[in-house]
């Protein structure tokens, strides 16, 4: 029971630090979009 508890928190913060680096590269790949956009104007 502990085991299945431990392992289920540590599945949540390796989910949360997915979720905090796609926000990153999300910002990022935005940013990319908008200078490209800019570039061909």
């Amino acid at each position: 029971m502990d085991l299945s508890i431990y392992l289920l928190c540590k599945q949540d913060r390796v989910g949360l630090l997915l979720q905090y680096y796609q926000l990153i590269y999300f910002k990022l790949f935005k940013l990319d979009l908008f200078s490209i956009f800019f570039v061909l104007q």
